[in-house]
């Protein structure tokens, strides 16, 4: 029966994970984000290619679609596997950013999963988002880069699920904390693989800048120094 409960958990943060919302806004607006910019379908590639109320339509959309996935398989099976909630929701969690990152009817050609991962880790610990949001921009505004903000505040993330694993925050006994944490691992390689072309930007000091001013953003994009 757990195997069934982890199964329809996946499954629903997957149907969740499947709400493209930079796409959605992009095609309201009469354009495609996956043929602009960067082609991703995610919040750097709005805020570099739209503007900042464009980008954090993005990012609150996708954070939005994994607290209510998790919020649901929270609902559902509270009562019918009280031990292992958490680690439920985690698995919710990991199928929206699957959702998110491999959609099926675009090819299995999504985002990266950042921000859909924030909403994961607010629905499991809210007092991480400030955390981790703390971390992001701590790292932002001296250097610009958002892949190495988004690297840093998964790897940051990872360690904060062990933390608050291992602490007993989430109320769970010691092999599904262990199987909790290997989620989240999970979650964290599958990160840095979507930015393996970031990281290679960044070994040979290609990677561009990106700002929360558009014009700033533009004068990246046609070369020009900021």
């Amino acid at each position: 029966m757990e195997v069934l409960y982890r199964l329809t958990s996946l499954l629903i943060g997957y149907g969740f994970g499947l709400f493209q919302t930079a796409i959605v806004i992009s095609r309201i607006q009469g354009f495609d984000i996956r043929k602009v910019g960067s082609g991703n379908a995610g919040t750097t590639n709005m805020l570099r290619t739209k503007g900042l109320c464009d980008a954090l339509g993005t990012f609150f959309g996708d954070f939005l679609k994994a607290v209510l996935a998790m919020l649901l398989v929270q609902a559902i099976f509270s009562k019918a596997a009280p031990q292992m909630t958490a680690l439920l929701k985690m698995y919710a969690g990991v199928g929206c950013v699957l959702g998110h990152d491999f959609p099926f009817y675009l090819h299995f050609k999504g985002g990266k999963g950042v921000a859909t991962t924030a909403g994961a880790a607010f629905a499991l610990c809210p007092v991480t988002l400030p955390l981790l949001l703390a971390c992001f921009f701590v790292i932002f505004f001296p250097t610009h880069l958002v892949s190495v903000c988004s690297l840093v505040s998964y790897a940051f993330f990872f360690v904060l699920m062990v933390i608050f694993g291992k602490t007993g925050y989430f109320h769970m006994e010691g092999h599904y904390v262990n199987e909790f944490i290997l989620l989240a691992l999970i979650l964290t390689v599958l990160c840095f693989w979507q930015h393996r072309s970031n990281i290679g930007r960044l070994m040979r000091g290609e990677e561009k800048k990106v700002f929360l001013h558009k014009k700033l953003n533009d004068a990246v994009q046609n070369g020009r120094k900021v």
